[in-house]
């Protein structure tokens, strides 16, 4: 059974509305990514995040009738987890932190995905 957010409903729960649906994607979007493409580590992410919430989140906002914040994060991979480097940024300040840290520590395993 499939069910929309009210539109007059919480924004925290149209906030975990879309992360349990990006949750629910994410695996299949990173398996086609990976085994079709050969994506894999942060750059494996990094195009799961964009598909995701570059392609995908603004049909689901379109289809509820709705916007979540404009918020980003910057991910990073350490021991194969993955974690937040910072939260809360534009999506100019998350490119800018990557460029920062990729500048400081040589290209890694950084990429932006938005913050929920």
């Amino acid at each position: 059974m499939v069910t929309q957010a009210p539109k007059n409903g919480d924004a925290a729960d149209f906030s975990d509305q879309w992360k349990a649906a990006r949750e629910r994607m994410a695996d299949g979007v990173e398996a086609v990514l990976c085994f079709d493409a050969g994506f894999t580590g942060a750059e494996l992410f990094g195009y799961t995040s964009f598909v995701l919430d570059d392609v995908v989140l603004p049909e689901f906002e379109k289809a509820v009738g709705r916007e979540l914040p404009k918020s980003w994060c910057v991910m990073t991979l350490e021991s194969n987890s993955k974690v937040v480097v910072r939260s809360g940024l534009t999506r100019e300040g998350a490119m800018a932190l990557i460029k920062q840290l990729n500048e400081e520590k040589g290209v890694g395993e950084h990429w932006i995905q938005r913050d929920f």
